[in-house]
């Protein structure tokens, strides 16, 4: 089975960005919400590792329409969009603290490849490799991890022939997000 291709972003506050980027990386691009759902973005449906109250009627119902779709085309194609937005709340436990790994704080949106859709752009040179397209007014924040790599890029994207040149969207370090 093809998987659909998606791009992941986290509604954490910005005191959780150094905690955030331990795991994903030093570097964020911040836009805003509306901005995410008129792209058709929704938020990650989360559902539990080893359901145990509650049952897992959400689980099972998921996993039957999907199974049971193959000979319906256009219902498998929904079922599969849907399972593009379902993560599980924790992946087990982790080998190094035998401790259940949790996702559920992640707080992640999903924005789902659609061959219909005009916001995804599939890379030419990249097999599998599609980028979302945006305007550098969209961009709200970006997080640097230190004040040496923002400053570097402060003075690059800011040349009358780079794209901030006009806009620039508030810049911050890892370490200011700590006080928000």
């Amino acid at each position: 089975m093809k998987r659909l291709c998606r791009i992941c972003f986290t509604e954490i506050r910005l005191s959780e960005a150094q905690t955030h980027a331990q795991r994903f990386g030093k570097l964020g691009i911040g836009f805003k919400r509306e901005f995410i759902m008129d792209k058709g973005g929704r938020p990650v449906i989360y559902v539990p590792f080893c359901p145990k109250r509650g049952g897992d009627l959400l689980e099972k119902s998921i996993k039957s329409v999907y199974e049971n779709s193959s000979d319906h085309p256009e219902i498998h194609r929904s079922a599969k969009w849907i399972m593009a937005h379902v993560k599980r709340m924790s992946n087990g436990k982790s080998e190094e603290s035998n401790q259940f790994e949790n996702h559920y704080e992640e707080m992640e949106w999903r924005l789902v490849y659609d061959e219909k859709s005009k916001y995804f752009q599939k890379d030419e040179t990249e097999e599998n490799v599609y980028r979302m397209k945006f305007d550098i007014q969209d961009v709200v924040v970006i997080i640097f991890p230190d004040e040496e790599t923002k400053l570097l890029a402060v003075q690059t994207l800011t040349q009358p022939d780079q794209p901030f040149a006009e806009y620039l969207p508030n810049m911050v370090t890892l370490g200011d997000c700590s006080s928000f």
